[in-house]
């Protein structure tokens, strides 16, 4: 079941972030932006949901100009592989739809190969390429 977080769960998905994250810092060469998610803030805005309980999935993502943008999404290390992560794309995608948005958006980093794998497979198209905050970043769209 996915739900909308609840402020307790802040401190779980701030854990989720950052054992999902940590493999890239030495590639990237500082923490990932995503394993420093404001749950808090963003909890409150209604930005955030989750699946699992314990939460072991997390999406936060909301409207940002014409476009439903997934900001991040993170699968605890421990519940990689079950295809949690795919499903909770879907959901955000379904949840784009909803809300009436025709196209999302997202980016990620370069150095996350697999990411660069996953987002054509699952029908996203690669949109542009820039270097911001010192970070290589890959944009991606697709059509909902």
């Amino acid at each position: 079941m996915i739900r909308l977080a609840e402020p307790a769960d802040a401190p779980a998905l701030t854990r989720i972030a950052r054992a999902a994250f940590a493999e890239y810092e030495a590639e990237i060469g500082q923490v990932p932006p995503p394993a420093l998610q404001d749950f808090p803030t963003d909890i409150a805005a209604g930005r955030v949901w989750i699946s699992g309980a314990p939460p072991d999935t997390y999406a936060v993502a909301f409207e940002k100009g014409n476009l439903w943008f997934l900001e991040n999404i993170a699968v605890a290390p421990d519940a990689q592989g079950r295809g949690l992560g795919r499903k909770m794309i879907a959901f955000a995608e379904d949840e784009g739809r909803r809300r009436g948005h025709d196209r999302i958006a997202l980016y990620t980093n370069a150095k996350m190969t697999g990411n660069l794998a996953l987002y054509p497979a699952l029908g996203y198209d690669e949109t542009g390429k820039r270097r911001e905050h010192g970070l290589d970043r890959v944009y991606f769209e697709k059509r909902l």
